[in-house]
């Protein structure tokens, strides 16, 4: 499934969309009606986890309630989406769009990795990553069990 562009990315982009001053209004108070949104459903679920740790929940009503809460989600992503396109113009719709593609072509190419870099699973080791056939620094002498000193 394909997401639609955040309010907060369209305001970052106020400038390149041409946002008029009616429709920036708006997003604002669409996403301070998601953001009120959230903070209830957060509430909902740290009440319902709290239940499930205390044992009053069972597996069967653990399984719908986060399939009903995952349809939830999934409506309310829909109607967003749709409430944000009826506030932009079709040219803004159009230039997002064409924003978000380049944005997706660019993240490909750079194999989804973003800005990490060649150094993202090795950290800063310089690309090597995990050598296990490598003893580990200090010498060439295997793993001893036992105590320190070789006391026997």
């Amino acid at each position: 499934m394909q997401r639609g562009p955040g309010i907060e990315r369209l305001l970052q982009l106020e400038r390149t969309l041409e946002l008029s001053e009616s429709q920036i209004e708006q997003l604002d108070a669409l996403q301070s009606e998601i953001e009120a949104m959230q903070d209830a459903h957060q509430a909902e679920a740290r009440e319902f986890r709290s239940r499930v740790r205390a044992g009053d929940v069972t597996r069967n009503e653990i399984r719908e309630w986060t399939e009903a809460r995952r349809t939830m989600q999934e409506g309310m992503r829909e109607s967003h989406r749709e409430r944000v396109g009826a506030i932009l113009s079709e040219e803004q719709r159009a230039r997002m769009e064409e924003i978000d593609r380049l944005g997706r072509e660019r993240g490909r190419a750079m194999g989804s990795r973003g800005m990490r870099g060649p150094r993202d699973r090795a950290g800063m080791r310089g690309g090597r990553g995990f050598q296990r056939d490598r003893p580990m620094r200090g010498g060439s002498r295997p793993f001893r069990r036992g105590r320190r000193g070789g006391g026997g």
